[in-house]
């Protein structure tokens, strides 16, 4: 994929990893004051931020802005207590119009569950509602979480988006692909392949 980068202003922290083993980590920023992604602090004065899509994708915007409860792959460099971070790069697992509020959300085939227990992990954070309540068949969000299941994800963020796009993201696992790769489906999702499909990397 290629990144849209742009300039993070978190700042914070009063030492700078200047050396030290490079590492990567996948999680959910769980608060700021420099970024913390699950519970960790990494200093992001000089860290770039972007959003995991390709060139010309709907959601190239040429912005990134890091807020709660997103999933993010963050590169650093240092120790665990003295790391500074050099890329973060925010990654939806879900884009989409709400097709089902009961029992569960349902967008894209895939099925959102909210977690409001910190003891399972990030509670879900909530943007654009005040909770899951508000939520109505229709709506457009935008969801980070983890995978728990091959069309299931865990929640950290759901955000409420412009209702006017008709553009789908989903992350999940192919299945019931075509013999001929015309077609596979990602949950409960199906997805057409043809001449004018692009598929990166080829």
């Amino acid at each position: 994929a290629a990144f849209a980068l742009a300039a993070c202003g978190g700042g914070g922290g009063d030492t700078t990893a200047t050396s030290g083993p490079e590492g990567a980590t996948v999680g959910t920023v769980t608060g700021f004051g420099s970024i913390i992604v699950d519970g960790v602090r990494y200093d992001d004065r000089s860290a770039r931020v972007s959003v995991d899509t390709l060139v010309g994708a709907p959601d190239d915007s040429g912005s990134a802005e890091l807020k709660l409860g997103q999933r993010v792959e963050l590169r650093y460099r240092g120790l665990e207590d003295n790391s500074q971070a050099s890329d973060v790069t925010i990654s939806a697992e879900i884009v989409g119009p709400v097709t089902a509020v009961s029992p569960d959300l349902v967008v894209a085939g895939q099925t959102i569950k909210i977690n409001t227990d910190p003891a399972v992990g990030p509670v879900t954070v909530f943007d654009g509602f005040a909770s899951a309540a508000d939520i109505q068949i229709g709506h457009r969000i935008e969801v980070h979480g983890t995978a728990t299941g091959a069309s299931t994800v865990l929640a950290t963020r759901i955000e409420r988006k412009p209702s006017l796009a008709t553009w789908v993201r989903v992350t999940g696992f192919l299945s019931n692909l075509a013999a001929n790769g015309s077609s596979f489906m990602l949950g409960g999702l199906t997805v057409l392949v043809d001449s004018n499909t692009r598929i990166s990397p080829v």
